[in-house]
């Protein structure tokens, strides 16, 4: 049975619906079928009631989507909801038969949906990513971009949405939602008949914990940053802040472990806080559309980081048999010596996982 319910996850994660698809692939669902077939991609299952794609297949298509997006958005850096609402007459005299529209509680999901443009005024490697989470775009791929106007609450910001949709275009049975609490994102796609669509999700990211993370840009990818000081609530837990952002690597395909501070720092894996001090990540995880998730466990200089309790934590949460490494510590140090069973350090240590069924 655990093998049963091992594969039951694993395909639920790995298959993704018709409706999940076109939601991803920001199109309607009469669209679905032309895009992946003209993609060369065919779903795994195909049924009167709808069909079955590889998650991997629909991400690797999105995100080439995303990586070829060349057209600079127009960003207005509004000053109030009024503002904001003031420049959609701009908006529509300047932009084409507009077709997308997309609504986020928090910019951090706007940016995974590769809605960012990345700091030219950054020295480092780390580079800083400035977004929006309101964007409207035309048939021509031409967008303009609010930082003001959201969704997910009440106030003012969703209203200003919502009054925004509406002169769009958006029916008021469908601008609504971007008020409901119950969606931190409300996507709109206009489908053949030229009606507009809508798909609301909730995050992926919980956020349900002081645990915080930051995104940037590094070396041509994004990844996120874990806040070390975060990690001081919980002394007992510390992979907390792996079930808030794992969404961020879904799929992570290998571990890097760097054994010391001083090689994290030689390989740029490193950033500033808030009064300058260094913070080193000697945890990185990686997947396989190029993200990383840098993490900073409290960890010591004494053995390599897999054979610590810490590593050993966030090695099983990525579904990783780290048994065989611990019972190997339970042996005394003379008997490991004799056995040559612990290897020597090395500075950097890459472990693949297999996600083969």
């Amino acid at each position: 049975m655990v093998i049963n319910k091992q594969l039951k996850t694993l395909l639920e994660h790995q298959l993704i619906t018709s409706a999940k698809a076109a939601e991803m692939l920001e199109i309607s669902k009469q669209r679905l079928l032309n895009v992946v077939k003209s993609n060369g991609i065919e779903p795994i299952h195909q049924s009167s009631q709808g069909n079955l794609f590889m998650r991997s297949d629909i991400l690797k298509l999105k995100n080439g989507t995303i990586e070829t997006r060349k057209k600079m958005p127009v960003l207005f850096n509004d000053r109030s909801t009024m503002y904001a609402r003031g420049k959609i007459d701009e908006v529509i005299n300047t932009l084409d038969e507009i077709t997308h529209i997309f609504v986020y509680f928090d910019s951090f999901d706007a940016i995974l949906d590769g809605f960012y443009l990345v700091s030219e005024n950054d020295l480092s490697d780390l580079k800083n990513l400035k977004s929006a989470r309101f964007i409207i775009r035309d048939i021509n791929g031409n967008e303009a971009w609010f930082t003001n106007l959201n969704c997910g609450y009440g106030g003012e910001g969703p209203t200003g949405s919502k009054a925004v949709l509406e002169k769009l275009g958006v029916p008021e049975d469908k601008s609504i939602y971007v008020t409901d609490s119950r969606y931190d994102m409300v996507k709109y796609f206009k489908n053949e008949e030229g009606l507009f669509e809508v798909h609301k999700n909730r995050s992926d990211i919980p956020r349900q914990t002081e645990c915080d993370g930051a995104l940037y840009y590094h070396k041509g990818k994004i990844v996120c940053l874990q806040d070390e000081d975060n990690y001081l609530s919980y002394m007992d837990n510390k992979i907390k802040f792996l079930y808030e952002y794992s969404s961020i690597v879904p799929n992570p395909t290998n571990i890097i472990l760097f054994n010391s501070r001083e090689s994290a720092i030689e390989h740029g894996y490193i950033s500033k806080d808030f009064f300058g001090n260094d913070i080193v990540y000697q945890v990185i995880l990686c997947d396989q559309l190029g993200r990383e998730l840098w993490l900073c466990p409290p960890v010591h200089n004494n053995s390599a980081l897999k054979y610590q309790k810490n590593i050993n934590e966030i090695l099983e949460f990525c579904g990783l048999d780290v048994k065989y490494e611990e019972n190997k510590q339970k042996y005394p140090k003379i008997i490991l010596d004799w056995l040559n069973m612990k290897p020597k350090q090395v500075p950097v240590e890459v472990i693949e996982i297999n996600r083969g069924i």
